[in-house]
């Protein structure tokens, strides 16, 4: 699957220059235009999940999917190939680079990041203008239909189409000593509660490289994804993970709630 970790840097940095900015769009859209509301998310981690067209995201803190939501909807984004070509939009303008200078000075880790895989991309001749993305969904019949949220206490299987924002609390084996959840496990319940139809390639993907208990939980979910529901869950890429070290974003050790994978994908065998 393309490499596609430029669109959970995005949308982070995107929630905290929005917040800064009181609401205003101005930075996303190069002119004065619509405004949102501004919440009090801390502005942590931002995970995507993208299965076939779809991409589902999701935050530590729903507050900052609450805010995606909104600009995303303002802005007339409802598909991945939209959100792909808004990024690198976005990334031209806003992140000054040249092909042999990635740094932006004074510019933060993430946005230092953002920019070495816009740079790798380009490299590796894997921009988005290269690749047809969604090319085969008829956006004449999308309309004006809003992005969709998914709650994880839905008793309903999550939408599959286009772009969906995953909220709420997962069943975890730590639930009752640990109330801290990060993003990419929100999106593993959600595929756990999927139909079992779904596409069975999916990749998981965010701003930094996974925790220790998030990683544990990957990997379980991996392997007992591919043995009772026939998924391939890719969430490693070298290349990113080696980026995110020098830039001070890789794995860190956490203690946070761990999904109860058999809960969601049935016990191991």
């Amino acid at each position: 699957m393309q490499n596609l970790e430029q669109i959970p840097l995005y949308l982070n940095l995107a929630c905290k220059l929005v917040t800064e900015a009181g609401g205003e769009l101005t930075f996303l859209t190069g002119k004065t235009g619509p405004k949102v509301k501004v919440g009090e998310a801390q502005n942590q981690e931002t995970q995507c999940l993208v299965n076939g067209h779809s991409i589902w995201i999701a935050n530590n803190d729903d507050q900052n999917t609450d805010m995606m939501l909104s600009f995303l909807d303002k802005l007339g984004i409802k598909t991945l190939k939209q959100l792909r070509q808004h990024v690198d939009a976005f990334a031209a303008r806003a992140l000054p680079r040249h092909v042999d200078k990635v740094n932006i000075a004074g510019g933060t880790s993430k946005q230092k990041l953002l920019a070495d895989i816009m740079l790798s991309e380009m490299k590796a001749g894997t921009r988005a203008e290269d690749v047809a993305i969604g090319a085969d969904l008829d956006l004449s019949k999308i309309g004006s239909v809003s992005n969709k949220v998914y709650k994880l206490s839905s008793t309903n299987p999550p939408p599959t189409d286009l772009i969906v924002f995953v909220k709420g609390s997962y069943t975890g084996d730590s639930q009752s000593g640990n109330s801290v959840m990060h993003a990419e496990q929100k999106l593993l319940a959600a595929l756990g509660k999927a139909n079992s139809t779904m596409r069975c390639d999916v990749q998981v993907f965010g701003c930094k490289s996974p925790c220790s208990t998030c990683l544990g939980v990957l990997k379980d979910v991996s392997s007992t994804g591919r043995k009772n529901r026939n998924i391939n869950l890719i969430f490693r890429n070298n290349r990113v993970d080696d980026m995110r070290s020098r830039h001070g974003m890789d794995s860190r050790t956490t203690t946070i709630r761990d999904l109860k994978v058999g809960d969601y994908f049935g016990a191991a065998t």
